[in-house]
């Protein structure tokens, strides 16, 4: 089993880096997934994340207080801790849009000319945006205080289809797909269908840069609105969960109001290249096989659907 290391250690900084990325990495299993047809090893958790998250504790810990930067990691996640609370300025709520701002400038400038720490001080893009993309929940910075920050991070097994959308999508764009962008996906795929005010509430985030995103990924065909004015909502998009093998799914968020079955019926068949089968509708609507053979056998009857084989 990993080694526990539960005794503090002083080393130069640069030195301590590598020291607890050794001690990490045998905590940090990988998982085989396919993007399309690429085979890649997804750790629980992104190596940029953790590696920016511990950049950070050292970076921003505030030098004058007592007290050490620790590191635990368990069954359920990472928990990552240092003295000091948010700078001025900066909460939890903020964190992805306030100015980058450090609580030691003359060390975390030396730390960006030395290629340790993103230029832009937005490396908390990197951790936000590492621990989403293959699946996971929202970095947690909720359990900090006035005397210390305090980073949890979600263990998680990749979502390959969440996987593959996001792979497939940055092949396409032939770059990252931006933080605010996978956000969005992350709430879509855990909650199903938002409003604009509920994602907007969910993430924290400005009202424009949520607009901006899902226009966006609604022009890129990863997500669409359903209805219309104030009650509109968004939802991933059927070639999402197509992708997924989740189209009875799609269906049933797409018109979750809906009372005409023979409608949502044909509308999965339209979606599902022409074809559904009597399995496809007792999953759809929770039917014994018996029903689902009648309402299909209806609609031949009436020239909507044709029956093969």
């Amino acid at each position: 089993s990993p080694k526990v290391n539960m005794d503090p250690f002083v080393l130069p900084l640069v030195d301590m880096f590598d020291r607890v990325g050794e001690l990490m990495e045998p905590w940090n299993p990988s998982h085989e997934v396919m993007s399309g047809l690429i085979r890649v090893d997804l750790p629980d958790f992104d190596r940029g994340a953790f590696r920016e998250a511990m950049i950070n504790a050292f970076c921003h810990r505030d030098y004058a207080r007592m007290g050490s930067v620790r590191f635990l990691v368990d069954d359920d996640g990472l928990t990552i801790a240092n003295p000091g609370g948010f700078i001025e300025g900066v909460s939890e709520d903020n964190l992805l849009t306030a100015q980058p701002r450090s609580r030691n400038p003359q060390l975390a400038l030396i730390l960006k000319a030395a290629g340790y720490v993103e230029r832009t001080g937005r490396g908390v893009d990197t951790i936000y945006a590492g621990s989403i993309a293959a699946g996971g929940s929202f970095p947690d910075y909720s359990q900090s205080s006035a005397e210390e920050v305090i980073l949890f991070l979600r263990r998680v097994v990749p979502d390959e289809a969440f996987v593959t959308m996001i792979g497939d999508e940055e092949r396409r764009r032939g770059a990252p797909l931006p933080v605010w962008s996978l956000i969005v996906l992350s709430l879509l795929r855990e909650h199903r269908r938002l409003t604009m005010v509920q994602l907007c509430d969910f993430s924290h985030l400005e009202h424009r840069r949520i607009v901006s995103a899902v226009e966006n990924l609604v022009e890129a065909g990863l997500v669409e609105g359903v209805g219309s004015g104030s009650s509109r909502s968004y939802m991933l998009s059927a070639q999402v969960y197509k992708r997924s093998e989740g189209l009875a799914s799609y269906v049933r968020q797409r018109d979750i109001d809906a009372t005409r079955r023979s409608g949502l019926v044909l509308e999965f068949a339209e979606k599902n290249d022409g074809v559904v089968t009597t399995a496809d509708v007792m999953d759809l609507f929770g039917l014994s096989y018996i029903s689902a053979y009648r309402l299909l056998k209806k609609l031949e009857d009436v020239g909507k659907l044709r029956r093969e084989g």
